[in-house]
């Protein structure tokens, strides 16, 4: 029974030991630099949305996700963006007479590529 006892205690002293140990020589790792300040983050995103760079937006996650206020600003200015190019296009929408090739868009249609599907035909999915 003693020797149960004396092998426990060892056995817990070399975790506590190496524990220790490799604290020591690998450290607690890199800490991240800390966000901005909200409203940063807030126009941040605005600017990036502006220049249509969506791949840059940033949200500052919090327990169950992203920041809820960061999140609805961005979806506003997306919304508004959409309709302000809507706008856009609607003026531009009196020459709808003419097709896109006769305004000077000159563009192949994109089909996505076969290989992406699962059993490589779009129909059978």
């Amino acid at each position: 029974m003693l020797t149960w006892i004396v092998m426990i205690v060892v056995l817990a002293a070399l975790v506590v030991l190496f524990s220790w140990l490799f604290a020591k020589m690998f450290g607690r790792g890199e800490k991240a630099m800390p966000l901005p300040d909200n409203e940063e983050i807030i126009e941040h995103n605005r600017r990036v949305v502006g220049q249509g760079d969506i791949d840059d937006i940033v949200f500052e996650t919090v327990l169950r996700g992203y920041r809820q206020d960061q999140v609805d600003d961005v979806v506003a200015h997306l919304n508004w963006k959409i309709n302000t190019l809507t706008t856009r296009l609607d003026k531009l929408g009196d020459t709808g007479s003419k097709t896109a090739v006769e305004q000077g868009f000159h563009s192949t249609p994109v089909r996505p590529r076969e290989d992406t599907f699962p059993t490589g035909n779009p129909e059978n999915g």
